[in-house]
């Protein structure tokens, strides 16, 4: 299988194991969502792996992020668990940064939309990603957290909007190689 087919492949396994994995909040499905949705998601990056660096720096991070998220959801909040949720944002957001910058890799020759598109996601997830960080820490601040707070809400919208981006992206992608 070509890189080219074999990129397709793990998009479409990573976009399914995303789309499942929003299941998760789905009461008695949820964790089986979960579980179904991560195991979609990493075949897609084992995949993924074999065709560029950018994706195997980008399942590294991925993993990094799932034992963060663990350790997160035993901790119960206070310092430990605010940092524990700036450590995965920003492991996320590594993720989503060499997915992106993979895929368009990929597609050069192909798609210079979907190149932009890799860009303007990744740009925007960087931003939203900083802001919020900015809010988790102001949050301790009396009179600020306020603000902060508001500030976060709207950052959340936009961290959904991006989200809604990178999916479409990553489906664009796939049905663009494959």
């Amino acid at each position: 299988m070509d890189n080219r087919m074999l990129t397709a492949e793990g998009l479409k396994n990573l976009f399914w194991g995303e789309i499942i994995a929003i299941c998760a909040v789905i009461p008695l499905l949820g964790t089986i969502a979960g579980i179904v949705g991560m195991v979609l998601s990493i075949l897609g990056f084992v995949k993924l792996s074999r065709v560029s660096s950018l994706y195997q720096m980008a399942f590294a991070f991925e993993v990094s992020n799932l034992v963060v998220s663990c350790i997160n959801a035993v901790v119960d909040g206070g310092f430990l668990g605010s940092a524990l949720q700036i450590a995965s944002s920003l492991l996320g957001l590594a993720v989503v940064y060499y997915v992106c910058k993979g895929t368009a890799e990929q597609l050069q020759g192909i798609s210079l939309n979907l190149m932009q598109r890799a860009h303007t996601i990744w740009i925007l997830y960087l931003v939203s990603t900083i802001v919020m960080i900015a809010c988790i820490l102001f949050l301790i601040v009396p009179f600020v957290n306020l603000a902060a707070a508001l500030l976060m809400a709207i950052m959340a919208i936009v961290q959904l909007v991006a989200g809604v981006m990178y999916l479409v992206f990553i489906w664009n992608s796939y049905k663009t190689l494959a």
